[in-house]
């Protein structure tokens, strides 16, 4: 109704409290890769933009494939071979060796962004009016906040939006 109306989203993320969330989001997604992969190599045509889904009776076959072509230090069995262990042993040795940065999170701050302003644009808002800002810092977007709120409630994963007109 308001065509002077301009809408920026801001993406947001935190290292600290998305750390192990993003750790784990990551390993799934190795995971279905790897059946990606498995069906490519057993001669089923992958769609590479459908959704892959790896059912429970799938993951621990899929995760010991993750593992094998993991490039990290595994333990050794005497003769110095990578010796099996236990799957909560190799899911916990997998998450220890993603490394989650600054960078990682700020492009998750800028992909939730982008999502929000594609909402909107699906909500029929025209994308001239719609801009995406620069994702927030972590620790200055949970600080602000925080201090906004004067409470300590628990990180939350968000986009902004700031309204202008010009």
């Amino acid at each position: 109704d308001r065509p002077a109306l301009k809408m920026t989203v801001l993406g947001a993320a935190s290292l600290e409290a998305e750390r192990e969330g993003y750790k784990r989001e990551h390993l799934q997604a190795l995971v279905r890769a790897e059946k990606r992969r498995a069906l490519v190599v057993g001669g089923t045509a992958a769609d590479a933009s459908a959704v892959v889904t790896v059912s429970a009776g799938e993951y621990p076959e899929l995760l010991k494939a993750v593992y094998k072509r993991a490039d990290i230090p595994k333990p050794r069995n005497f003769v110095g071979m990578a010796k099996d262990i236990a799957l909560p042993e190799m899911e916990a040795l997998l998450l220890a060796h993603i490394a989650v940065t600054e960078e990682s999170m700020r492009e998750l701050a800028t992909q939730r962004g982008v999502a929000v302003r594609d909402y909107l644009a699906a909500r029929q808002l025209p994308l001239e009016r719609l801009f995406l800002g620069a994702p927030k810092a972590a620790a200055a977007a949970a600080a602000a906040a925080s201090a906004a709120r004067g409470a300590t409630e628990p990180w939350r994963p968000r986009a902004e939006l700031q309204l202008s007109t010009r």
